[in-house]
């Protein structure tokens, strides 16, 4: 958990859980989050508070994707998602590397929190077979103008959120590799 003020455990312990699934074509992320009350914001053109995506103040993800290219790894895509009312999912793209990466996502309502589903072609975010990945859950609660922490896929014990906007450095992504049938 990666905090702003409080820790995780006076933030209510939040947690998610992150499962993968390729199929034949598609590369799927699932991420079920542990929370009593989201609060997703609504879309908005500008953040007034400091010089970030206004939803990354959000309950919602980051999603970082990387396909490792032969002569060293291409330049990674990055997209805030943020749950919108229908199962509808506010997807921003947030690097040039997202245009070449389709993704799409649907989330849903749980007791007790919100899970979300995102798919992308498997081939164009895997070069045979392997993928970077890293996940970060952005949570907030009613009555705050900022998120109050991150639940970090790749760790985040000990840091702060203060100056990380939505960039997460390429070397803390995890290598996958999606096995053989």
């Amino acid at each position: 958990y990666r905090r702003s003020e409080v820790g995780w455990h006076d933030a209510g312990e939040p947690t998610a859980l992150v499962a993968l699934m390729a199929t034949p074509t598609r590369l799927v992320v699932e991420v079920a989050v542990r929370t009593e009350a989201p609060v997703f914001a609504s879309r908005v053109e500008e953040n007034p508070l400091d010089n970030e995506h206004p939803d990354i103040n959000s309950d919602g993800l980051q999603l970082y994707l990387r396909r490792p290219a032969d002569d060293g790894a291409t330049e990674p895509a990055w997209w805030i998602l943020v749950p919108e009312p229908d199962g509808i999912v506010r997807i921003t793209p947030r690097a040039a590397a997202c245009e070449e990466i389709p993704l799409s996502a649907r989330w849903r309502a749980v007791p007790h929190g919100w899970e979300i589903r995102c798919s992308a072609p498997l081939d164009a975010v895997a070069s045979r077979g392997a993928f970077d990945l890293d996940v970060i859950v952005n949570e907030t609660v009613a009555g705050r103008e900022r998120r109050r922490g991150q639940l970090v896929l790749s760790g985040g014990a000990g840091e702060f959120v203060y100056l990380r906007g939505d960039r997460q450095p390429e070397s803390r992504f995890r290598s996958f590799r999606v096995a053989s049938p």
